[in-house]
């Protein structure tokens, strides 16, 4: 320790007395081999900086300053927050820098006045205000945005975009462009401009050469109107995830995969409201389309454009429902088809039948576990034993927890908590999974095992997929929603807290 200290003084930067913030960020980087670097104004591409979502760069202290053939040069405060750009380091060689609080100002301030020069309009009240919103929520990586009256404290109106799960604060407008922008919005979405009631509505603009579409949703409230936007990205990866990446693993990766390669039977994605489940079903489609396959959707609303699939919407109003949308796709001859919703009666037994002619089904349900879902099919749905047995081949049920942010420490479990999940998880089957995986040590036993644990509510950041898998036929069982969470908090996904909390409901 005391040789460290002592190179740090021979380069000057210990005058006297103990060491700045930054400081110590010079002697972090030089122990761990890392650039440290200062930037100035010249230092700093426009180019760069917006390849991370303002909302990020400027909560996290993070920013891309410079590109080149090497890859993208990227500076932060904290290595502890590189996993935030996982998403920038899927597709760009990254090369990391720390640097001190001064740099970062310095990039954000230039970040905050090329949005306001890019974006002019949208405080201004301007004709393409809304239009301008949407582009710089899409070149954020938003997915949803939502424009809510602030606070009777604070002014104007707020603007908040989600990204990577978690919603951050991205504008604040005066009252007479947002306004504006509420109102072209629903004059675009066909709502009416005045109502008390919930108003729902969708349109579709380009934007970069492509196509996005953008389901509204305005509720009243004490403080005036909120609205809701959803963005679908029509990009070549449809949803932006991989099977892995929204949680499956293991004997569960496994099922699906096997499931989607046959391309035979059906199979069944249950979840609630808001539980990934239509994410799932679209990254499972987006596997399996291709050019020598017809594939063909019924949903209660597109989320996703899918550029090699015919996507029909059902509309209830003019007595077409998903039986009668099923109906009439299945005469078209599809090799797939994905249904959003097998509840409406006669659906499900409409879609198991054209499985079991040689049809692939994917099948959306809500239910909250893969054995719930079996049991609505039966009952609600109406579904006799045979078809189903003959014709679904897996059930994979989905719920979405909060995910640990970088940084979190590990624990062993409280006595009150292992009593409490005794009772509801197999501990031998998420030991073997772990070993299976390599997430630890084959000899390791039970009572070793540590846990992620959270330290308060900043110590979440978006969310993380759990899953079960159910075999219909074999009766094969996955880890439960409830033991998939355990596991991933051993893996660090998610906190013990939030599996002990899931346990208890």
């Amino acid at each position: 320790m005391a040789e460290r200290m002592n190179s740090v003084e021979e380069r000057g930067w210990l005058a006297s007395g103990p060491m700045s913030e930054d400081e110590k960020r010079r002697a972090e980087a030089l122990r761990l081999g890392v650039p440290f670097v200062t930037l100035g104004r010249d230092d700093i591409s426009l180019a760069s900086l917006v390849l991370i979502p303002e909302p990020l760069s400027r909560t996290a202290n993070i920013i891309a300053y410079s590109r080149g053939e090497e890859g993208i040069e990227v500076a932060l405060l904290d290595l502890a927050d590189l996993p935030l750009i996982d998403f920038l380091r899927q597709s760009h060689r990254v090369q990391v820098r720390l640097t001190d609080r001064g740099s970062i100002k310095q990039a954000l301030l230039l970040y905050q006045k090329h949005l306001k020069e890019k974006f002019a309009g949208m405080v201004q009240g301007g004709k393409e205000a809304a239009e301008s919103l949407l582009k710089h929520a899409l070149h954020s990586g938003a997915h949803y945005v939502h424009i809510e009256p602030s606070h009777a404290e604070a002014a104007g109106t707020v603007v908040r975009y989600r990204i990577e799960g978690a919603l951050r604060e991205a504008l604040r407008l005066p009252e007479g462009a947002s306004r504006y922008i509420v109102e072209r919005i629903k004059s675009l979405a066909k709502l009416f401009p005045v109502s008390t009631a919930v108003q729902e509505g969708s349109f579709n603009f380009m934007h970069d050469g492509r196509e996005v579409g953008v389901a509204v949703t305005a509720v009243p409230t004490v403080r005036g109107e909120r609205l809701v936007m959803r963005l679908s990205h029509d990009t070549e990866s449809v949803t932006g995830f991989s099977l892995s990446s929204l949680g499956l693993h293991g004997q569960a990766l496994e099922q699906v995969q096997t499931a989607l390669h046959k391309q035979q039977g059906a199979v069944v994605v249950a979840g609630m409201g808001g539980s990934g489940k239509t994410t799932l079903l679209y990254t499972m489609l987006d596997h399996i389309t291709g050019a020598s396959r017809s594939v063909a959707t019924v949903e209660d609303e597109v989320e996703y454009r899918l550029p090699r699939a015919h996507q029909t919407m059902t509309r209830p109003d003019l007595g077409l429902g998903t039986a009668a949308t099923l109906r009439a796709v299945l005469r078209q001859d599809p090799d797939t088809v994905m249904v959003s919703d097998l509840h409406e009666a006669g659906a499900a037994s409409l879609a198991f039948a054209a499985a079991e002619r040689g049809a692939f089904v994917l099948g959306g349900l809500e239910a909250r576990s893969a054995a719930g879902a079996l049991d609505i099919l039966t009952t609600e749905c109406e579904v006799t034993g045979g078809l189903l047995e003959k014709s679904v081949k897996l059930v994979v049920s989905v719920l979405l927890i909060r995910r640990l942010g970088p940084g979190a420490s590990k624990r062993p479990l409280a006595r009150a908590e292992g009593e409490l999940l005794e009772s509801k998880v197999r501990f031998s089957k998420v030991l073997a999974a772990l070993k299976e995986e390599g997430v630890v040590h084959e000899h390791t036993a039970w009572k070793d095992i540590q846990f992620y644990t959270a330290t308060g509510e900043e110590s979440y950041r978006g969310y993380a997929g759990i899953q079960e898998t159910l075999e219909v036929a074999t009766g094969l069982e996955g880890l439960s929603l409830l033991e998939d969470a355990l596991f991933k908090a051993v893996q660090g996904l998610v906190s013990i807290e939030e599996v002990v909390e899931m346990a208890a409901e």
